[in-house]
Order: structure tokens, then sequence, then C-alpha cells
């Protein structure tokens, strides 16, 4: 294909993210992070982006843990 490989760089298409998890009453279950993903912008050979921005966000969830093993 002719034009620029955004996957030839080393920058492009890296993400880093990091997370916890805190259990209470061995059952209950809170979650909590951060992600970074670095995106390409070049434009594609056939036209149009390849994306818009990069992406970055907090994350968050709940749930329960469940002795299944006894």
């Amino acid at each position: 294909m002719p034009g620029k490989d955004p996957y030839d760089d080393q920058g492009y298409n890296s993400a880093f993210g990091a997370g916890a998890e805190a259990c209470f009453f061995n059952t209950i279950a809170l979650r909590m992070g951060y992600y970074f993903e670095k995106r390409p912008k070049d434009i594609r050979p056939e036209g149009g982006a390849w994306v818009t921005t990069d992406k970055s966000g907090f994350t968050w969830g709940y749930g329960a843990r469940f002795p299944l093993h006894q």
C-alpha cells in the first residue's frame, strides 16, 4: 500500500492502564482504574482518518465474589 504505515512508528497504538480492587466482607468487590491509549492520527491512503483522538479515562465497577470452590 502506498503511504505511511502508522504501525511502523513505536509511539502509535500503545496503551497504559492501572487499577485496584478492594474486597469487603470477603464478598463485595469495588474496582477502579485508569487507562490511556495513544492512537495514530494519520490519513489513510484510501481517504479518511484512522481515528480522531487519543483515548483515556477513569473506570470503576463493583461486583460480588462467590466461594464456588467450597
